[in-house]
């Protein structure tokens, strides 16, 4: 420990290497595995790797881990790791969305999912949605539009266009069931369906669906048991397609509610 922080990495590397920090005491053990990883990053990042799922699994919840999943995300992106990107990533995004940290993370997510060759792959587009399910709409939408500008400043322009619709889409969808409602029925109607895919599509559909309910007039009880029928049996579709098409947005709206 005195060699690592004096700065003489290659002793601490050597008399460091020779330890199992599952052997340690749970106070320091996590750290240990920490610097162990810090040491061979740059010589061997698999074997770093290695070190920093101990570093989790020895620290859950602690800085410590925070730290070791953001370097493994920070390894595995120069490693164009592309599917453990992912799952790290989403990992992060859900469990330290609010740490002091995020803010950075955040930014350099965006640099990285904007620099990768598969960025416009709908399978990977899937996954960023997915991701960023975990977040609340402000920060969701900060993330899209720092894609979009990354995307932008490396010349994929169609990228930052996608990024852009598609962050205009989840804050006009949350819109629709707070305050600004008209707002966000005006965003939504003006949308070309033809520029989104087809997930954000049908999300789009659902979301002008639900829109278009509750502006709606009740059918007063007097009219024809006919027509009640049939506006029941609309309702019913319209609900049914909402409810399957907005799966993405619901966790969005929960957070907008609170």
């Amino acid at each position: 420990a005195l060699a690592y922080g004096e700065s003489r990495n290659a002793e601490a590397a050597d008399l460091l290497g020779r330890i199992d920090a599952r052997s340690l005491d749970p106070s320091i053990a996590g750290h240990v595995a920490l610097v162990q990883a810090e040491l061979v990053a740059a010589k061997s990042p698999k074997k770093a790797l290695a070190f920093l799922d101990d570093a989790r699994l020895l620290s859950p919840g602690t800085l410590v881990e925070e730290a070791a999943l953001r370097r493994q995300i920070a390894i595995v992106a120069t490693a164009k790791d592309l599917d453990r990107f992912d799952m790290l990533s989403t990992n992060y995004l859900r469990r330290f969305a609010k740490s002091v940290y995020a803010g950075s993370f955040r930014r350099q997510f965006a640099a990285d999912v904007a620099g990768r060759e598969d960025a416009g792959n709908a399978s990977r587009t899937a996954r960023l949605a997915a991701a960023l399910e975990a977040l609340d709409p402000a920060d969701c939408r900060d993330i899209y539009l720092a894609i979009a500008r990354e995307a932008l400043i490396k010349g994929k322009v169609e990228e930052a266009s996608a990024e852009r619709r598609r962050a205009s889409l989840y804050a006009a969808a949350v819109l629709v069931v707070t305050e600004d409602f008209d707002k966000g029925v005006s965003a939504l109607e003006a949308m070309d369906r033809g520029g989104l895919d087809e997930e954000d599509a049908e999300l789009l559909d659902a979301a002008r669906s639900v829109a278009a309910e509750v502006r709606r007039q009740p059918v007063p009880n007097d009219a024809p048991s006919r027509v009640r029928g049939e506006d029941a049996a609309t309702t019913v579709k319209i609900a049914e397609t909402a409810r399957q098409t907005m799966a993405r947005a619901d966790r969005l709206i929960e957070t907008a509610s609170k």
